[in-house]
């Protein structure tokens, strides 16, 4: 109602609105802040919204005091992108690719077959096809609101020389957990409206050939 009535830019709507409320939660916490990722979405206001979309920028941000020292907390990622979760020299950090755009719903509403032989399940089809494809936006030609710009899908759109450990999906299609070719897949769905979830996963410790599907719990939580 306010960006309606009044002539208010996005930078501000997001400062006061998001930045603000979690930099001082962030203080309030002190040493015992978690680390925020912050990735954008093809539906944000004011932002580049083609895809593979760069980070969002913090710059217009004016913090000091405890509330800088919160920022330092904070990591703005570019979508989709890739993580490597870990404590500094870790040899083997647990990887997560994460994409806000909903390609979960776009390939399985283009799919000329929804299943993979010996399955009826699209959401795990789905998230073979961007395994096997080893890119994050699988989807030519894309639909009108999930734009990608092919000349720089190296940018961020493919997987590294590596396959993540977990896949991370902000979908509109219901929350799932899955285990497809050894990856954990989870959509969280939307948290902001619709069926209003959110997930948890905790990855437990254990020796490096265990894969990190195999030691993971994910709670889908309603809010």
């Amino acid at each position: 109602p306010v960006a309606r009535s009044a002539d208010i830019e996005f930078e501000t709507i997001f400062r006061n609105k998001v930045m603000q409320p979690l930099l001082r939660r962030l203080a309030m916490m002190g040493t015992k802040a978690p680390r925020v990722v912050i990735a954008p979405s093809p539906r944000d206001l004011g932002h580049d919204y083609v895809l593979p979309q760069p980070p969002l920028s913090g710059d217009f941000l004016e913090v000091d005091g405890d509330e800088a020292e919160a920022m330092e907390r904070i990591t703005f990622v570019g979508n989709p992108c890739t993580l490597r979760i870990g404590r500094a020299g870790e040899a083997n950090p647990v990887t997560l690719g994460l994409v806000t755009a909903d390609i979960i719903k776009e390939l399985v509403a283009s799919s000329a077959s929804r299943f993979i032989p010996g399955s009826s399940d699209p959401y795990g089809a789905a998230c073979s096809n961007i395994i096997q494809q080893r890119n994050y936006l699988p989807v030519f030609p894309s639909a009108p609101g999930t734009p990608i710009d092919l000349a720089h899908l190296q940018d961020g759109g493919m997987f590294p020389d590596y396959t993540p450990d977990i896949l991370v999906f902000g979908s509109d299609m219901k929350a799932f957990v899955k285990n497809c070719e050894d990856v954990l897949c989870v959509n969280a769905s939307r948290v902001a409206f619709g069926s209003k979830t959110y997930a948890r996963i905790k990855v437990f410790p254990a020796p490096v050939e265990d894969r990190v599907v195999n030691r993971s719990l994910v709670e889908i939580i309603n809010l």
